[in-house]
């Protein structure tokens, strides 16, 4: 979340990869 605010598309693949792991 906190990578989205310097880069959007970073915090994109950041945030799928959150997600996976929360899955």
């Amino acid at each position: 979340a906190l990578s989205r605010s310097t880069v959007p598309w970073q915090g994109t693949m950041t945030s799928k990869i959150h997600l996976c792991r929360d899955a």
